[in-house]
């Protein structure tokens, strides 16, 4: 079961880099701080994949940026565009994003063990 998991969280943190991307993409690439995300959910990813000792640490500093930098964009969200349609679809996409950062933390936490190898 713990690899398993291990290997979803490493998927679902893949797909977020991949969100982000587009982002930078799309909107501006001279947003360092999504860069910076982009980075160390690419590292998560391999981390969860592979099981480094690094993992746990990386997810904790990424946790940290991805869940402020997601909850004030929700707030901007709902604050520029109300009851729009792009509104109810960015809070998804972020509320999916901050349940993501959430889960891989709480794994990282409680099966630390499976990383000090």
């Amino acid at each position: 079961m713990g690899e398993m998991a291990r290997k979803a969280l490493a998927l679902g943190n893949a797909c977020l880099a991949g969100g982000l991307t587009s982002a930078l993409v799309l909107q501006s690439p001279y947003m360092v701080h999504v860069s910076m995300m982009v980075v160390l959910h690419l590292a998560v990813c391999y981390g969860f994949l592979r099981a480094r000792g690094w993992c746990p640490w990386a997810v904790g500093i990424l946790a940290s940026m991805g869940l402020v930098f997601s909850s004030m964009t929700v707030y901007a969200v709902v604050a520029m565009f109300g009851k729009a349609l792009e509104a109810y679809l960015l809070i998804t996409g972020l509320s999916a994003s901050i349940g993501l950062l959430l889960a891989s933390l709480a794994y990282a936490i409680y099966r630390r063990e499976e990383f000090s190898s």
